[in-house]
C-alpha cells in the first residue's frame, strides 16, 4: 500500500494518508508529525466509519476544513481514502493524484486468514 500512496505522501502539504476498508478497519496509515506539533491524530473507530459509509453511498468525495488542518476524503468501492492536509492548502493537486491511483486502490484486497499475520515490508 505504501507504494500506491508514495507520490501523495511526498507532497509538502500532505500530513498523512489513511485508507479504511468498507468495514471501517485501517488498512494503511502513514501520518507525519502533523506540521511539527505534538498533536496526536486518533482516527475514528471502525463502527463510526462503517456507519458513515452506509449513509453517504452517493458521495464521491468531500473536503473538510478545520482550524488546524484540512481533510480530503475520497470514497471508493472498497473503503475511504483520508488525506490530512496542512491548513489553507489547495487540494486540487491531491484530487488529481488520488484520481490517478484509483484503479490500484480499488484493486486492493484486504488480507484474510493467516496472510494478514505475514505482511510484506513494503505494505
Amino acid at each position: 500500500m505504501k507504494n500506491i500512496f508514495k507520490s501523495i505522501l511526498l507532497k509538502k502539504i500532505v500530513e498523512g494518508v489513511i485508507f479504511f476498508s468498507d468495514k471501517g478497519k485501517i488498512l494503511f496509515m502513514n501520518v507525519s508529525s502533523l506540521g511539527g506539533t505534538s498533536e496526536i491524530f486518533n482516527p475514528p473507530d471502525p463502527d463510526t466509519l462503517s456507519s458513515i459509509l452506509q449513509n453517504v453511498k452517493k458521495v464521491k468525495e468531500a473536503e473538510l476544513y478545520f482550524e488546524n488542518r484540512n481533510i480530503y476524503l475520497r470514497f471508493v468501492e472498497n473503503g475511504i481514502i483520508m488525506i490530512l492536509l496542512s491548513k489553507n492548502s489547495n487540494s486540487s493537486v491531491i484530487r488529481l493524484m488520488v484520481e490517478s491511483i484509483m484503479f490500484q486502490v480499488e484493486q486492493f484486497k484486504e488480507p484474510k486468514g493467516l496472510k494478514k499475520l505475514f505482511k510484506r515490508k513494503n505494505n
